[in-house]
């Protein structure tokens, strides 16, 4: 017979967890618990508390107790799927709202979670099959259609996730990420001058959102008389980001403004000559009159795609080619450069990156003396270039002014989307870029082409994920 006193104590504690008394909530399951252990929903509640209070390890234990009384507690299900999400053990979150659902199959928020959650690891055709179930069940909320928008981008369906887009910054106008994911539509498609204006919700968004700089001086517009003012432009993304968006240096110039770049450390010495100063991230910064995130430029210049000039705008240093050229000695057979991974830290790097041994069959091609200019190169894939008689720069090589004069040296430069691709493309070498089924937004859809880079050649895989096709195309392409 189950105690009166720990039921009152139970249900007192359901009560205040309602009312968000937290603490109260706990002592209250607490008193029930000591009186009769035996109460799941007493260590459902109190768990649940405890999450609130961020003690999800607590939390996780009280949820374990209350599914050993009953396995089939959905709520305990559920609620602890949610916490093993939060502290980054995702199987047994899968495993978590599996059982939930398997309890209560039309149950959305639990749809909608583990959607998110298969979202996350990858799994985009399970993601976008539970969020279709939930807004079949429940109709779509902002969040659902945003999350569904991202996993249909993931599997190449770009039109469908733009009107889910679309949907969701209807459904919640103040949703910044569904208004960015919008935008990105727009910028695939080369739709540049409807996309640049929500292109600034990024930074609302993590991460960009802690690079915001709190300046006093003004934002820099295109239609501002600057001449004789200082313009900052700051560097905000990736390096790659940094190079493709440097292009409008010389376009602000020419009105008379004096540009300060400040970049990543590595840029400093390559776009030194660039501009009137170059400040590397993190040092002190001379006076100026006026700001503008690198990125924030097309929007600044109203940028449409017959705007942009695929010339190259970089150049290399005399006596750091020269020092490149006598380097490398003497060429007897063509030369071409290669890059198989970006940053681990890139939220696509899964997608674009490489591992080396797929671009194993490129290196048998005959009259070919191959580079890699890959930083960071680890002893296996330095074992397996040593193989193929591929000659390893990492060592040597101290910035991107070292990279750009060692890719003047190359016939061509085949890589990855990654921080070389731009500099390639801005330096005027023939670069060869593999392309994933999803790309990012700057190489759009459907060409070989680049409107950013005239000297580059797109190498798009047809397959989510196959690589086979692409490698076995730049083979072909490779052939004298």
């Amino acid at each position: 017979m189950p105690d009166a006193a720990a039921i009152a104590d139970t249900k007192l504690g359901l009560t205040l967890l309602n009312q968000s008394r937290l603490k109260d909530a706990i002592a209250a399951f607490d008193r029930a618990l000591a009186r009769d252990a035996a109460i799941a929903v007493a260590h459902n509640g109190r768990a649940i508390a405890l999450s609130s209070l961020g003690r999800r390890e607590d939390a996780l234990v009280g949820f374990e107790r209350a599914l050993a009384l009953d396995r089939n507690f959905f709520g305990a299900h559920f609620n602890r799927a949610l916490i093993l999400v939060d502290v980054g053990r995702f199987a047994d979150a899968h495993a978590a709202f599996d059982a939930a659902l398997a309890l209560k199959p039309d149950f959305v928020p639990a749809l909608a979670g583990r959607g998110s959650l298969m979202l996350n690891l990858g799994g985009a055709a399970a993601a976008a099959a539970d969020f279709d179930r939930a807004r079949a069940l429940d109709g779509e909320t902002a969040e659902i259609a945003r999350d569904r928008g991202m996993a249909l981008i993931a599997l190449g369906r770009l039109d469908e996730a733009h009107a889910s887009f679309e949907r969701a910054t209807r459904l919640d106008p103040k949703m910044s990420e569904a208004w960015f994911n919008r935008a990105m539509g727009f910028l695939t498609r080369g739709q540049l001058r409807e996309g640049w204006p929500d292109y600034e919700r990024r930074l609302a968004l993590p991460p960009l959102m802690l690079r915001v700089r709190p300046f006093a001086q003004p934002r820099y517009r295109h239609d501002m008389d600057v001449a004789g003012k200082t313009v900052l432009l700051h560097a905000e993304q990736g390096i790659g980001d940094t190079i493709q968006f440097a292009r409008y240096v010389p376009l602000i110039r020419a009105r008379g403004a004096r540009v300060m770049l400040e970049v990543q450390a590595p840029l400093v010495d390559l776009l030194g000559p660039f501009a009137d100063a170059v400040v590397a991230q993190g040092a002190p910064l001379p006076p100026f009159d006026l700001h503008c995130p690198l990125p924030s430029l097309p929007l600044a210049f109203n940028t449409a795609l017959a705007d942009i000039s695929g010339a190259p705008y970089l150049a290399v240093d005399s006596s750091r080619a020269d020092r490149w050229r006598t380097r490398l000695g003497v060429k007897t057979k063509r030369r071409v450069g290669i890059v198989w991974r970006g940053s681990a830290a890139h939220g696509n790097d899964r997608n674009r990156s490489l591992t080396l041994d797929l671009l194993a069959p490129l290196f048998d091609r005959p009259g070919i003396e191959f580079f890699a200019l890959q930083k960071d190169v680890s002893p296996a894939e330095a074992e397996m270039l040593s193989r193929h008689s591929v000659t390893t720069l990492d060592a040597v090589i101290a910035d991107f002014a070292d990279t750009a004069a060692i890719a003047m040296q190359l016939d061509l430069i085949i890589t990855v989307d990654t921080s070389v691709a731009h500099l390639g493309g801005a330096l005027g070498v023939l670069t060869w870029i593999l392309i994933p089924y999803v790309p990012d937004w700057r190489w759009m859809l459907n060409r070989a082409d680049s409107p950013w880079y005239a000297s580059v050649r797109l190498f798009r895989q047809g397959t989510l994920g196959a690589w086979g096709a692409v490698i076995s195309d730049l083979r072909t392409a490779l052939t004298p």
